[in-house]
């Protein structure tokens, strides 16, 4: 998944043309985008 977000942001900077957003924004972009997508990890109480 982090490649396919990395991936993304660099394609979108790169076809952007002048005055895009930096690739650091659109990589912060990217992957606040994939963590929106995931699920709350939900802590496991159980005892082994």
């Amino acid at each position: 998944m982090t490649g396919a977000a990395f991936r993304t942001a660099m394609m979108r900077w790169a076809t952007a043309g002048y005055g895009a957003a930096p690739l650091a924004d659109q990589v912060d972009e990217a992957f606040a985008m994939l963590a929106d997508g995931l699920a709350t990890p939900t802590p496991n109480t159980e005892e082994s």
